[in-house]
């Protein structure tokens, strides 16, 4: 299949998702569904724009080892952060039961062994807080 084949049937396939996206959140806040069509419609001409070789050779760019570099280190950095200074994870351990029920994607993660038992434990969470920051915090190899 040839590249831009390729393409129109991602560019179609998105935007068809974006399309019964678009219908779930108007059913479930009542908004107006003739609007539908031409969010769909930019949202495909947007996906078919930025999709194109031309779009990243003239906007984009070829990234340098430098820059990747630079954007994987602030991104650990502000993760860092986040775990050892701004979230308090072993603290959700004291949440009642209610509050931690599975919703959503959590709910696969409630299917494995154990997990529910990990989560009400102080104990754990705060090892598997201690684990991400030094996984975060440990130098790459290259």
């Amino acid at each position: 299949m040839s590249q831009s084949k390729l393409r129109f049937w991602f560019c179609l396939a998105s935007t068809t998702l974006i399309g019964i996206f678009w219908i779930s959140l108007a059913r479930l806040s009542k908004l107006d569904l003739p609007a539908l069509l031409p969010i769909c419609l930019i949202f495909g001409l947007i996906v078919w724009i930025t999709t194109s070789s031309t779009f990243f050779r003239r906007y984009v760019g070829e990234a340098t080892p430098e820059s990747l570099g630079a954007i994987r280190i602030i991104t650990c950095t502000i993760m860092l952060i986040m775990v050892l200074g701004v979230e308090d994870l072993a603290t959700s351990a004291w949440l009642p039961g209610e509050m931690r029920r599975p919703m959503g994607t959590m709910q696969l993660f409630y299917l494995l062994p154990g997990f529910g038992s990990f989560v009400r434990s102080q104990t754990s969470l705060q090892l598997f807080e201690g684990l991400i920051a030094l996984l975060l915090s440990k130098p790459q190899k290259n």
